[in-house]
């Protein structure tokens, strides 16, 4: 019972285990036994999460740096500095000191940044732009004033988020930071306000991704990216947007009210139709396809408007949206003629439509295998829309409905379970699943 099992594992095991926690808990492990005092300043990556509390704040801060004061290692793998206090409470000196240590120790992978709103801009050291031994890198609630160029040499992956939409970041930064990062991979912009024109051009860029971001009237998106194979749009564009990306192999489209309320968005101060119109014939060459909200409803409006497009190559769609009618959800799988997977996620009742209508319509799912329905809305139906793929699906394999769990009418839902058992299926493989939530 005495034994030390612990200290018996490797020095490469111990440090990859410890290099998983939080500093604090890390230096903890200094009353384990002798061999342990000492185990801990060698741990090659460091986390630090300082709290909100004003009364823990000086407390948290002499420990970070009294730890970095006494760490004794080469380099630093991971270093992770995240401040959950008010900024007005912490001297800036501090700050720039800890990433300065990180910066002089040769980081690779760093996190930092402010789980709350700033009073004030806090902008970065101007030494972090010249670590070109960084490859990750995630910012959060920072401020950018580039003085020099860049040198973000090594860096693949680029993480920089807002909490509350400001406009931290200029689209001239933006360029910079492109130009000075070559080897970049994977760009992630959350949250951010463009109020100018902002142009992503970079030939290493793989995977973009514009998250819960508001583009105003006044401003143009650019994104130039030859070998760009995942991209991610969201939020709300009102104002213009042009694409080059010829490698493209996943798009998601999610044209939104950032408020949450779907619907609330007046059309007119969007962009004229022919603008998405360009962006969605940018993008008809994907393979895996998502469209949210308004992307949905500017596609059939480019049909009824005689400016269909089509994805031939798409062989993945995933619908999500609140109410609409059978018959545009069918107009927009009418686009999609070599799918084999779809995935429909429904948070409102959707319409019914007349067979005439819907036979009118005549989507080819000649190539469908796979269907999968989340059904958010509390009244569970089986839509116009199950019935059609059953009849119509030749090569079918499984159809998987889930509905929203929380309707005290269980006679309602045993009768839709019958009417689904006694529908038509035009494939002899069908199975349908249904997994009450």
């Amino acid at each position: 019972m005495d034994e030390d099992r612990l200290s018996e594992l490797p020095d490469s095991l111990i440090l990859s285990i410890l290099s998983l926690l939080a500093t604090r808990e890390v230096v903890r492990t200094t009353i384990l036994s002798k061999r342990w005092k000492n185990r801990w300043t060698t741990v090659p990556c460091l986390h630090f999460r300082l709290p909100f509390s004003r009364g823990l704040w000086v407390e948290s801060s002499k420990f970070v740096s009294g730890a970095l004061a006494q760490w004794k290692g080469a380099n630093i793998l991971d270093f992770t500095l995240f401040l959950s206090a008010d900024n007005r409470l912490i001297p800036s000196t501090d700050i720039d000191s800890w990433l300065l240590f990180a910066i002089e120790k040769q980081v690779e992978k760093l996190t930092f940044g402010f789980a709350a709103k700033l009073h004030g801009a806090f902008f970065l050291p101007q030494s972090l732009y010249s670590c070109s031994s960084i490859t990750k890198l995630s910012l959060h609630n920072c401020s950018f004033k580039i003085e020099r160029n860049v040198q973000w040499n090594n860096l693949k992956s680029l993480k920089l988020v807002t909490w509350d939409g400001s406009r931290l970041l200029s689209g001239d930064a933006m360029n910079q930071i492109l130009v000075g990062a070559p080897r970049l991979r994977k760009l992630i912009l959350r949250s951010f306000e463009f109020t100018e024109n902002f142009n992503f051009r970079s030939n290493s860029l793989l995977i973009l991704q514009i998250i819960e971001c508001n583009l105003k009237a006044e401003a143009e998106l650019r994104i130039w990216a030859p070998n760009l194979s995942s991209l991610v749009i969201s939020g709300l564009v009102c104002g213009g947007c042009l694409l080059y990306v010829p490698s493209l192999i996943t798009a998601t489209l999610s044209f939104k009210d950032l408020s949450g309320e779907f619907g609330e968005i007046d059309r007119e101060d969007m962009p004229p139709l022919e603008m998405f119109h360009q962006v969605f014939r940018s993008i008809r060459h994907v393979e895996y396809v998502s469209l949210e909200y308004w992307s949905i409803q500017f596609l059939v409006e480019m049909k009824e408007n005689d400016m269909l497009v089509q994805f031939p190559n798409a062989e993945f769609l995933k619908l999500e949206f609140y109410s609409y009618r059978v018959t545009d959800i069918l107009a927009v799988l009418g686009m999609f003629p070599k799918l084999e997977m779809l995935i429909v996620r429904q948070y409102d009742y959707m319409y019914e439509s007349v067979a005439s209508e819907m036979a009118s319509l005549s989507p080819s799912l000649l190539h469908l295998e796979t269907v999968e329905i989340y059904i958010h809305d509390e009244e569970f139906s089986i839509s116009p829309l199950v019935e059609y793929v059953l009849e119509n699906a030749d090569v079918l394999e499984e159809m998987v409905l889930q509905p929203y769990r929380g309707r005290d009418d269980q006679e309602s839902f045993i009768l839709d379970l019958k009417k689904l058992l006694g529908m038509r299926r035009s494939s002899p493989y069908a199975k349908v699943i249904v997994n009450e939530k």
